[in-house]
């Protein structure tokens, strides 16, 4: 009997290490650069440039001049890179606004090994807005960011305070915890969901420290209250749903949510190009902030 129960001690054990060791594993590889870095030559109409954070890391980005209106700051989502945005930038400047397209670092032809969702990023974001800053002072300046660079948006756009002057957000998440449990029961059956999503909790603590902190709900609390905010999320979207643009609005006087419907994540930015009235609505109301202050 007792050796039986000594048996099965030791199995739950061995267990709990696998258990755990999956979890750590599994962070720290979807924490990691997903492919190698590869060129990304200039479009038609671009200037390449390299930025550098504030921690050190190689930005690639590419500057499209479009005319007089805002400074864009643009940022891809998961897995892409600027390459990804060239139509949505060109559109853009064909709207008489200067762009900044950038890839932010583990991603494109940028520096970086580690991609922790956006939280990171914000330095790579930040960098872009300090370039605007010095090449045109007086211009306003948005952010507009897909999914990952959306929450990196709204990262940086809380620590820069008044320095940004409005937001677009196509599919952000409002809190990294979320995002992974969504994502596990997705693609795994009841009970395995609960297994995975406990198991990778785990090892994002491990591998992210700052886990608590990444939750754009939260940072968005910092954005002033007057910002003009557009945030774009589609009905169909599992991994970013409607109810996550709620949360992250919630304290911001004049952010304003379009739904768009029958959309999924990866066609989110897409689609929300087919709205480009309501960005230039957004860019307007930035236009006109600035010129009060």
């Amino acid at each position: 009997m007792r050796r039986n129960v000594v048996r099965g001690a030791t199995a739950l054990a061995v267990l709990a290490v696998l258990w755990a060791g999956s979890g750590i594993g599994a962070a720290t590889a979807l924490t990691h650069r997903w492919r190698a870095r590869f060129d990304e030559p200039t479009p038609e109409g671009a200037r390449t440039l390299r930025l550098r954070a504030s921690d050190g890391v190689a930005i690639g980005a590419w500057e499209i001049e479009g005319g007089d209106g805002a400074a864009i700051v643009v940022t891809h989502g998961n897995g892409s890179a600027r390459s990804a945005m060239i139509e949505e930038g060109r559109a853009l400047a064909s709207h008489g606004h200067d762009v900044l397209a950038i890839s932010v670092r583990a991603h494109g032809d940028s520096e970086g090994e580690t991609n922790d969702v956006g939280w990171s990023a914000r330095r790579d974001v930040i960098a872009a807005v300090e370039h605007l800053e010095r090449e045109a002072p007086s211009r306003p300046i948005v952010l507009l960011g897909a999914s990952l660079g959306a929450a990196a948006s709204v990262f940086a756009a809380a620590e820069l305070g008044g320095r940004v002057d409005g937001l677009v957000l196509v599919a952000p998440y409002a809190d990294l915890r979320d995002a992974v449990a969504r994502r596990t029961e997705r693609y795994l059956p009841p009970v395995l969901d609960g297994l995975a999503y406990g198991a990778l909790l785990l090892g994002a603590r491990v591998v992210m420290p700052e886990l608590d902190r990444i939750r754009p709900e939260a940072s968005a609390r910092g954005i002033d209250r007057d910002v003009p905010v557009l945030v774009f999320a589609g009905s169909a979207d599992r991994r970013a749903p409607i109810d996550d643009a709620r949360r992250i609005t919630r304290t911001l006087s004049r952010a304003r949510i379009v739904a768009i419907e029958g959309a999924d994540h990866e066609e989110m930015m897409t689609r929300s190009f087919e709205h480009i009235a309501d960005i230039d609505a957004l860019l307007r109301d930035a236009l006109a902030r600035r010129a009060t202050r």
